[in-house]
């Protein structure tokens, strides 16, 4: 179930919607940079060019799903390829409509709260919080090409490694649901040849738990699934 923005605070906001989709499209943007130079030159034959382009249409796909769960609330401003939300005034409409907004919410609006009579406690923001970095903000002034600070570095370097294990969480759980005649018919697609390697050598890893089924997935060269690809002897 999709969570309604004005069930989210403001930091919920910034940091799982907004980073994300900002986030992407900073790395899509890159890339398509990229593209465009091998293009001038001439290299759309090229392995590593096929293989950026399908990265570069992935994202468009991630984006757009992202542009599509939260229809009506995203915004953009005129000459700025970033993402925003109008939290407060989503928030204020929710209140007039008498919908239940948290009061974890309407903590970040005290004026509201004033205003419609809803009581509650409101507590001061730590330090922690207000120093927050938004990560929409960093990767604009990479973009720029623009030197992040110290903290800015830290904030995106935890940023990524959440964001990663947010994706290898989510692909786990997707990909634990195969069953044999699944991954038999995944390890089918494969060409003659890898399926005859793959046959005769053993990987270092071999997964036996279906958690683990993903990182087959992704790299069947360096993976086996026992009694999907290992050799027999």
């Amino acid at each position: 179930m999709v969570k309604k923005v004005w069930e989210m605070t403001k930091e919920e906001v910034e940091r799982d919607v907004l980073a994300h989709i900002n986030n992407e499209i900073a790395f899509r943007d890159t890339f398509r940079k990229k593209l465009k130079e091998w293009e001038n030159k001439g290299k759309t034959n090229m392995k590593k060019y096929k293989q950026l382009k399908e990265k570069v249409d992935y994202i468009n796909q991630i984006i757009e799903n992202y542009k599509k769960k939260y229809k009506g609330y995203l915004y953009q401003k005129k000459g700025d390829w970033r993402y925003f939300v109008n939290h407060r005034g989503i928030v204020e409409q929710a209140l007039k409509e008498g919908k239940p907004v948290p009061d974890k919410v309407l903590k970040d609006y005290p004026d509201l709260l004033k205003k419609y009579g809803k009581k509650v406690k409101i507590t001061q923001r730590t330090n922690k919080t207000e120093k927050r970095r938004n990560i929409s903000t960093i990767m604009a002034k990479v973009r720029q090409g623009k030197k992040l600070t110290k903290s800015e570095r830290e904030y995106m370097s935890k940023f990524m490694k959440q964001v990663k294990r947010k994706q290898r969480e989510a692909l786990s759980k997707k990909y634990a649901k195969l069953t044999k005649k699944d991954l038999e018919a995944l390890f089918a697609k494969r060409s003659k040849r890898s399926r005859s390697i793959d046959k005769k050598k053993r990987a270092k890893k071999v997964i036996t738990k279906p958690e683990e089924y993903f990182l087959w997935v992704r790299a069947p060269r360096h993976y086996d699934i026992k009694g999907i690809d290992t050799p027999k002897k």
